[in-house]
């Protein structure tokens, strides 16, 4: 547990979408440069689509964005965050999911936090969310679990802060079309880390 609380409080993959994002409502504009990193990022086209798809439609394609999601996070990580999001991002998730994302990894940034190895991330298992707090402008929301592991994360002095050790995190999604260019994206982004996932 103390592994777990660690992560959470110094930014680890493992949870920082999970403890950073709860509850999240700032609508901070984005700010900053670019990062030197953003050339490393693979090229993820984001999905768009009509806002009356169906509901197992809508859900289908969350997940497809939320995977695309993922992996740019993931990369971010490994990486110890950037100055600002970069571009890619924009593809997939708004304000205020946004903001609160890129408050957290240009904190990682500017600490010097960083992997110690490659940390190996993945998605183990996926479903619809259902919740009597679903925000009135969500079109459809998934739940995920993420199992990550095997890196350490250490500061810039080089002191451990999480071990490297399993995390288990449950996440919940919530999505709607940006209209901008009426693309599903994240815009709410919560989770926790869980002993088992509890998706059956």
């Amino acid at each position: 547990m103390a592994g777990k609380f660690a992560a959470a409080r110094i930014g680890a993959a493992v949870v920082v979408l999970g403890v950073v994002l709860t509850g999240c409502t700032g609508t901070a504009q984005p700010g900053g440069g670019t990062s030197s990193a953003t050339a490393i990022w693979p090229t993820h086209e984001s999905s768009s689509a009509s806002p009356s798809l169906t509901d197992d439609q809508l859900y289908q394609l969350a997940v497809q964005q939320y995977r695309s999601l993922f992996t740019i996070t993931t990369d971010l990580e490994q990486v110890g965050g950037a100055p600002r999001l970069p571009v890619q991002f924009d593809g997939y998730v708004v304000d205020p999911a946004w903001s609160s994302i890129n408050e957290f990894y240009s904190i990682m940034y500017e600490r010097g936090d960083r992997y110690a190895g490659q940390l190996d991330s993945k998605i183990i298992a996926t479903a619809k969310w259902l919740s009597d707090k679903t925000p009135h402008d969500s079109v459809t929301a998934i739940q995920t679990c993420e199992l990550s592991q095997g890196a350490e994360l250490v500061d810039a002095d080089g002191e451990v802060i999480y071990d490297g050790s399993p995390v288990i995190m449950h996440r919940w999604a919530y999505f709607k079309f940006d209209p901008g260019d009426n693309k599903l994206k994240v815009f709410i982004l919560n989770g926790e880390a869980v002993d088992t996932c509890p998706i059956g």
